[in-house]
């Protein structure tokens, strides 16, 4: 996967675990539990900050269906793929699968992640036309500082993603804003 494909990927998901959550989080419904006292409440923010932007009712409601619906399946997905991992591995340790039993694992396995991946980006569709592209935008403007910032500095720049720089302060500085140098 390049770069720009690990940002895109990052940043949707970032966008639709945002607007998810925040529509999952009203009234702390959907076993999200009350943040302790002192801390702030992300998911209350998330959805204050989408009403703010206009959001409805139904358009959280919408996004809410959209979560649960992405969770169930990826649930599944989730076991398929460690299912398949597991037989890599017992074939692997094994010594007894042939080349091309080693191989045909191993695609398996790649391919129950790529439907994962395809899930929440197909998922990050649906909250996009839920929102409308102009809300969509904002939100993840608002929510998150831009994907445009991502894509320029990658997911592990400070400042950039769902999380920021983090609790301890900025991430120590790494060549091109990548924690490898890449």
């Amino acid at each position: 996967m390049t770069r720009l494909q690990h940002c895109v990927a990052f940043g949707g998901c970032a966008l639709l675990a945002a607007l998810t959550t925040a529509a999952l989080a009203q009234e702390h419904h959907g076993g999200h539990p009350a943040p302790p006292p002192g801390h702030p409440d992300p998911h209350g923010q998330m959805v204050k900050a989408l009403r703010e932007l206009g959001a409805s009712e139904a358009q959280l409601t919408q996004l809410r269906e959209l979560h649960f619906d992405t969770q169930e399946k990826a649930i599944d997905l989730r076991a398929s793929a460690e299912k398949a991992e597991l037989k890599l591995h017992r074939l692997l340790l094994s010594g007894e699968g042939s080349d091309e039993a080693v191989l045909a694992a191993f695609d398996a396995c790649a391919k129950a992640r790529s439907a994962s991946h395809r899930l929440h980006l197909e998922a990050l569709l649906g909250a996009r036309k839920i929102l409308g592209p102009k809300l969509s935008k904002q939100a993840l403007e608002k929510l998150h500082g831009g994907l445009l910032g991502l894509l320029h500095h990658g997911p592990h720049h400070p400042g950039s993603g769902p999380h920021g720089p983090g609790p301890h302060g900025p991430a120590p500085h790494h060549p091109q804003g990548h924690p490898h140098g890449h």
